[in-house]
């Protein structure tokens, strides 16, 4: 069990500069595995959104989801060395994710 979303600060005076650890320590077991599956099925249909664009003949937009891939790439890789899992990044990444797969 987790002490509970942004709550992490009540009981330490630092944060803990990574954003797995911060998400396990707040949210717990069941919160990692949450956050865990989000990102997963992000990048996956961001890869799909981009073989399936690729095969209708548009490159745009699968330049577009490689741009995403890219972008989300970035954001994991900085969340090993910050906390911010809770993010706006996240959210703007699956907010453009639900637009480009219209």
């Amino acid at each position: 069990m987790g002490v509970g979303y942004d709550r992490f600060s009540n009981y330490h005076i630092i944060d803990p500069h990574n954003s797995v650890l911060q998400t396990a320590a707040e949210l717990g077991t069941f919160g990692l595995l949450i956050f865990g599956l989000g990102v997963a099925m992000n990048f996956a249909s961001m890869v799909t959104l981009r073989r399936r664009a690729r095969a209708a003949g548009e490159f745009e937009l699968a330049r577009w989801a490689s741009c995403m891939v890219g972008a989300n790439l970035g954001a994991l890789t900085g969340s090993k060395v910050t906390s911010w899992s809770h993010g706006f990044l996240w959210l703007l990444s699956n907010a453009l994710n639900a637009v480009l797969h219209r």
